[in-house]
Protein backbone atom coordinates (compact mmCIF):
# COMPACT_ATOMS: atom_id res chain seq x y z
CA UNK A 1 0.00 0.00 0.00
CA UNK A 2 2.84 2.33 0.88
CA UNK A 3 4.59 1.59 -2.43
CA UNK A 4 1.40 2.54 -4.30
CA UNK A 5 1.18 5.81 -2.37
CA UNK A 6 4.81 6.62 -3.18
CA UNK A 7 4.26 5.81 -6.86
CA UNK A 8 1.21 8.09 -6.94
CA UNK A 9 3.19 10.91 -5.33
CA UNK A 10 6.01 10.54 -7.86
CA UNK A 11 3.58 10.53 -10.77
CA UNK A 12 1.88 13.62 -9.37
CA UNK A 13 5.21 15.37 -9.03
CA UNK A 14 6.21 14.46 -12.59
CA UNK A 15 2.91 15.73 -13.94
CA UNK A 16 3.19 19.03 -12.05
CA UNK A 17 6.80 19.52 -13.07
CA UNK A 18 6.04 18.77 -16.72
CA UNK A 19 3.17 21.23 -16.85
CA UNK A 20 5.57 24.04 -17.72
CA UNK A 21 6.86 22.19 -20.79
CA UNK A 22 3.44 21.10 -22.00
CA UNK A 23 1.27 23.04 -24.41
CA UNK A 24 -0.71 25.87 -22.89
CA UNK A 25 -3.71 27.79 -24.20
CA UNK A 26 -4.24 31.53 -23.87
CA UNK A 27 -7.41 33.49 -24.64
CA UNK A 28 -7.39 37.27 -25.07
CA UNK A 29 -10.51 39.38 -25.68
CA UNK A 30 -10.59 43.11 -26.37
CA UNK A 31 -13.81 45.15 -26.14
CA UNK A 32 -14.51 48.69 -27.37
CA UNK A 33 -12.97 50.22 -30.51
CA UNK A 34 -13.13 53.33 -32.63
CA UNK A 35 -14.95 52.35 -35.83
CA UNK A 36 -13.96 54.10 -39.05
CA UNK A 37 -16.01 53.32 -42.16
CA UNK A 38 -14.98 54.28 -45.65
CA UNK A 39 -15.23 53.70 -49.38
CA UNK A 40 -14.78 55.53 -52.66
CA UNK A 41 -16.11 58.70 -50.94
CA UNK A 42 -13.34 58.65 -48.33
CA UNK A 43 -13.29 57.83 -44.65
CA UNK A 44 -15.97 58.83 -42.17
CA UNK A 45 -15.07 60.24 -38.74
CA UNK A 46 -14.27 57.71 -36.03
CA UNK A 47 -17.26 56.56 -33.99
CA UNK A 48 -16.78 54.82 -30.63
CA UNK A 49 -18.25 51.31 -30.67
CA UNK A 50 -18.32 50.05 -27.06
CA UNK A 51 -19.74 46.64 -28.00
CA UNK A 52 -17.28 45.60 -30.69
CA UNK A 53 -15.14 42.68 -29.55
CA UNK A 54 -12.10 40.96 -30.89
CA UNK A 55 -10.72 37.73 -29.45
CA UNK A 56 -7.83 35.45 -30.19
CA UNK A 57 -6.98 32.01 -28.82
CA UNK A 58 -3.65 30.30 -29.24
CA UNK A 59 -2.03 27.10 -28.01
CA UNK A 60 1.66 26.31 -27.97
CA UNK A 61 4.75 25.51 -25.95
CA UNK A 62 8.08 27.27 -25.59
CA UNK A 63 10.12 24.64 -27.43
CA UNK A 64 13.36 26.64 -27.63
CA UNK A 65 13.14 27.85 -24.02
CA UNK A 66 13.55 31.55 -24.82
CA UNK A 67 10.53 32.60 -22.74
CA UNK A 68 8.47 33.54 -25.79
CA UNK A 69 5.81 31.79 -27.84
CA UNK A 70 6.57 32.15 -31.55
CA UNK A 71 4.73 31.18 -34.70
CA UNK A 72 6.56 27.83 -35.28
CA UNK A 73 5.75 26.82 -31.69
CA UNK A 74 1.97 27.17 -32.09
CA UNK A 75 -0.42 24.28 -32.71
CA UNK A 76 -3.55 26.47 -32.73
CA UNK A 77 -4.30 30.11 -33.51
CA UNK A 78 -7.79 31.46 -34.08
CA UNK A 79 -9.30 34.94 -34.38
CA UNK A 80 -12.89 35.97 -33.83
CA UNK A 81 -14.04 39.46 -34.83
CA UNK A 82 -17.65 38.71 -33.91
CA UNK A 83 -18.50 36.61 -36.95
CA UNK A 84 -17.22 33.25 -35.80
CA UNK A 85 -13.75 31.85 -35.15
CA UNK A 86 -11.25 31.85 -37.99
CA UNK A 87 -8.31 29.43 -38.16
CA UNK A 88 -5.48 31.90 -38.67
CA UNK A 89 -2.78 29.24 -38.37
CA UNK A 90 -4.07 27.50 -41.49
CA UNK A 91 -4.21 30.84 -43.27
CA UNK A 92 -0.61 31.65 -42.45
CA UNK A 93 0.51 28.56 -44.30
CA UNK A 94 -0.76 29.89 -47.65
CA UNK A 95 0.62 32.36 -50.17
CA UNK A 96 -2.40 34.65 -49.68
CA UNK A 97 -1.65 35.24 -46.03
CA UNK A 98 1.27 37.04 -44.39
CA UNK A 99 1.85 37.51 -40.71
CA UNK A 100 4.00 37.26 -37.61
CA UNK A 101 3.31 36.14 -34.07
CA UNK A 102 5.16 36.55 -30.79
CA UNK A 103 3.85 36.33 -27.23
CA UNK A 104 5.90 36.95 -24.11
CA UNK A 105 5.69 37.69 -20.38
CA UNK A 106 3.15 40.15 -18.99
CA UNK A 107 0.68 39.36 -21.80
CA UNK A 108 2.71 41.20 -24.43
CA UNK A 109 1.31 40.04 -27.77
CA UNK A 110 2.82 41.19 -31.04
CA UNK A 111 0.68 39.71 -33.75
CA UNK A 112 -0.11 41.13 -37.17
CA UNK A 113 -1.66 39.36 -40.11
CA UNK A 114 -2.78 40.30 -43.60
CA UNK A 115 -4.89 38.13 -45.88
CA UNK A 116 -5.97 38.92 -49.41
CA UNK A 117 -8.12 37.45 -52.18
CA UNK A 118 -8.22 38.61 -55.75
CA UNK A 119 -10.00 37.97 -59.03
CA UNK A 120 -9.65 39.67 -62.39
CA UNK A 121 -11.57 42.77 -61.27
CA UNK A 122 -11.80 42.59 -57.50
CA UNK A 123 -9.38 42.61 -54.59
CA UNK A 124 -10.24 42.00 -50.96
CA UNK A 125 -8.03 42.08 -47.91
CA UNK A 126 -8.31 41.76 -44.17
CA UNK A 127 -5.80 42.70 -41.51
CA UNK A 128 -5.27 42.26 -37.81
CA UNK A 129 -2.60 44.13 -35.87
CA UNK A 130 -2.78 44.05 -32.08
CA UNK A 131 -2.70 47.50 -30.54
CA UNK A 132 -3.18 49.20 -33.89
CA UNK A 133 -6.16 48.35 -36.13
CA UNK A 134 -8.04 45.46 -37.64
CA UNK A 135 -10.49 45.57 -40.49
CA UNK A 136 -11.21 44.76 -44.12
CA UNK A 137 -11.31 46.43 -47.54
CA UNK A 138 -13.05 45.54 -50.79
CA UNK A 139 -11.78 47.01 -54.08
CA UNK A 140 -13.43 46.65 -57.46
CA UNK A 141 -12.02 47.88 -60.80
CA UNK A 142 -9.38 49.86 -58.94
CA UNK A 143 -11.74 51.73 -56.62
CA UNK A 144 -12.29 51.08 -52.92
CA UNK A 145 -15.96 50.15 -52.59
CA UNK A 146 -16.04 49.52 -48.88
CA UNK A 147 -13.64 49.64 -45.96
CA UNK A 148 -13.96 49.34 -42.20
CA UNK A 149 -11.28 49.91 -39.60
CA UNK A 150 -11.47 49.24 -35.89
CA UNK A 151 -8.81 51.06 -33.90
CA UNK A 152 -7.53 50.38 -30.39
CA UNK A 153 -8.01 53.26 -27.97
CA UNK A 154 -7.07 53.92 -24.31
CA UNK A 155 -10.65 52.90 -23.47
CA UNK A 156 -10.32 49.49 -25.12
CA UNK A 157 -10.42 46.81 -22.41
CA UNK A 158 -8.61 43.49 -22.37
CA UNK A 159 -9.58 40.26 -20.62
CA UNK A 160 -6.95 37.50 -20.46
CA UNK A 161 -7.72 33.88 -19.67
CA UNK A 162 -4.34 32.38 -18.82
CA UNK A 163 -3.49 28.68 -18.49
CA UNK A 164 -3.68 27.31 -14.97
CA UNK A 165 -0.34 26.85 -13.23
CA UNK A 166 0.31 25.28 -9.81
CA UNK A 167 0.02 27.79 -6.98
CA UNK A 168 2.93 28.08 -4.50
CA UNK A 169 0.64 26.59 -1.84
CA UNK A 170 0.05 23.55 -4.04
CA UNK A 171 3.79 23.06 -4.49
CA UNK A 172 4.23 23.36 -0.69
CA UNK A 173 1.50 20.78 -0.10
CA UNK A 174 3.13 18.42 -2.58
CA UNK A 175 6.52 18.88 -0.89
CA UNK A 176 5.02 18.25 2.55
CA UNK A 177 3.26 15.13 1.30
CA UNK A 178 6.46 13.81 -0.24
CA UNK A 179 8.33 14.48 3.03
CA UNK A 180 5.70 12.56 5.03
CA UNK A 181 5.92 9.63 2.64
CA UNK A 182 9.72 9.69 2.87
CA UNK A 183 9.60 9.68 6.68
CA UNK A 184 7.18 6.75 6.62
CA UNK A 185 9.51 4.79 4.36
CA UNK A 186 12.50 5.45 6.60
CA UNK A 187 10.50 4.48 9.73
CA UNK A 188 9.34 1.24 8.14
CA UNK A 189 12.88 0.38 7.11
CA UNK A 190 14.16 0.99 10.66
CA UNK A 191 11.42 -1.16 12.17
CA UNK A 192 12.10 -3.93 9.69
CA UNK A 193 15.83 -3.77 10.43
CA UNK A 194 15.27 -3.89 14.21
CA UNK A 195 12.96 -6.89 13.88
CA UNK A 196 15.43 -8.74 11.77
CA UNK A 197 18.22 -8.09 14.28
CA UNK A 198 16.07 -9.36 17.20
CA UNK A 199 15.26 -12.59 15.35
CA UNK A 200 18.90 -13.37 14.79
CA UNK A 201 19.95 -12.59 18.39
Amino acid sequence: MLKKAIACALLLGAAMGGAHAAEQTWKLTWTGFDQIDGGWWGKAPAVWNPNKTLSTEFTGSDLNGNGMLELPELSHLSINTGNGAWNALACLGTSECKGEFEFGPNNILDFHLKQFWSTEYTYSEAWFHVGNTFGSRYTSTGSIQSEVNYAWTPATTLVVVAPAVPEPAEWAMFGAGAAVLGAAVRRRRKLGHAGATGAVG
